[in-house]
């Protein structure tokens, strides 16, 4: 996998999250943007393209302690911490590879997430509108 986006829908809101991978090799979010429920294929797959390309690679492993890498986006959705940003949430992950995409629901497992490969969308060489149709059929399909 090249690269990493995460994308939750919360109360009519897609929050798209940037992952870098840290140095010890595990995936960071480190940055966000959001798009209205209602915005087009397009534009939610603009968005989409634009957290990946501020993916980076062998950023610093955060602190053991202290707010986590997420902390930005649980205060921007005004919630205090991760259990409140979850509740009524559904998500899937963007994996991007060499000329392909697979979206890959998520499915709540305990405090956090676990892939459902059952439910993937696989797309060749998608374009920014294609990628958003794959990220709403996915979502729809989970919600």
């Amino acid at each position: 996998m090249i690269a990493l986006v995460n994308v939750y829908l919360r109360r009519d809101v897609y929050w798209v999250c940037t992952n870098s991978k840290a140095l010890a090799g595990f995936w960071v979010t480190d940055g966000f943007e959001t798009v209205e429920l209602a915005a087009s294929d397009l534009t939610l797959g603009e968005a989409v393209l634009r957290a990946r390309d501020a993916a980076r690679a062998g950023i610093p492993n955060p602190p053991r302690s202290g707010p986590t890498p997420f902390q930005p986006v649980l205060q921007a959705a005004g919630v205090k911490n991760w259990a409140q940003f979850v509740k009524g949430t559904v998500a899937c992950q963007v994996e991007f590879e060499l000329d392909r995409v697979i979206v890959v629901p998520q499915r709540r497992d305990g405090p956090g997430w676990s892939a459902r490969r059952e439910g993937s969308r696989v797309v060749d060489s998608p374009d920014s509108e294609q990628l958003g149709v794959a990220v709403h059929r996915v979502l729809d399909e989970a919600s």
